[in-house]
């Protein structure tokens, strides 16, 4: 065995370094570093100490739009601002859609929200529903009182005491959200806003984590022998039974009205 892959193995990466660089000579793709067999420029940017960096210099080397492959995922880099317009303004519709990433379509249940839904005519709708019904201007100016509640708290609280800015803010933003979206107030160190931190951890942690499947879909049983797909299951569930208990409180407030 070990005999026959070492002949077949150099024979395929010959093969496929020839498929890539022919196919890469007939098509018009920006320049950009050249990739490695499999892994394409993986290598390069996470070895990078400061990303941003290592693409300013690459912009310097081969211009203002860049060509790389992460695994089999091609990704263009675009470091002009006049080009960048180009991509965020004047042709949106073309490039304004999400990558399915496998941590994000678990949190979306498929691409079922508004966040991580591709461009298409049902994200269209949720957000016409979203901007009428959740962000309108009437809407927000209803949840003011809720705001300077929170605000005023944390001013009468605070004293001539040094604060650490960022814990303040970070508590204040939750416990306004969980007002607003859930009705209910968590009090700060008790076991409901504990569970909350939790499950924006563990979002922070699903919506970044590496999953090899997002880059080498062929080689998706690694992220189930390794664990990853176990340990975001587990995040879900945590989050289902969140959501479900939010849900029942509400229709048993309803039923008491």
């Amino acid at each position: 065995m070990i005999l026959v892959l070492s002949i077949t193995l150099p024979i395929i990466l010959i093969f496929y370094i020839l498929h890539k660089t022919l196919t890469r000579a007939k098509t018009t793709l920006p320049p950009g570093p050249p990739p490695l067999p499999l892994i394409g420029n993986l290598h390069q940017l996470g070895m990078a100490a400061d990303p941003h960096i290592y693409l300013h210099q690459l912009s310097k080397k081969y211009g203002p739009i860049i060509h790389m492959k992460l695994g089999s995922i091609p990704v263009l880099v675009i470091y002009s601002a006049k080009l960048a317009k180009q991509v965020l303004k004047s042709q949106d519709l073309a490039f304004c859609s999400r990558p399915k990433l496998l941590g994000q379509q678990k949190l979306s249940y498929n691409s079922s929200d508004l966040v991580f839904t591709p461009y298409n005519e049902d994200w269209r709708e949720m957000k016409k529903i979203t901007h009428i019904h959740l962000v309108s201007n009437q809407r927000i100016q209803s949840f003011c009182p809720i705001r300077e509640e929170e605000i005023t708290k944390i001013l009468s609280t605070s004293g001539n005491q040094a604060l650490n800015l960022s814990e303040v803010v970070m508590a204040a933003s939750s416990r306004m959200v969980c007002r607003v979206a859930f009705g209910k107030r968590y009090e700060e160190g008790g076991p409901g806003m504990k569970r909350f931190y939790q499950i924006l951890k563990g979002f922070d942690n699903l919506t970044t984590s590496f999953f090899v499947s997002d880059y080498f879909p062929a080689l998706s049983f690694v992220d189930k022998m390794s664990g990853r797909m176990n340990s975001a299951d587990a995040v879900c569930k945590v989050m289902d039974s969140f959501y479900q208990e939010l849900i029942d409180e509400h229709r048993e407030s309803r039923r008491i009205m």
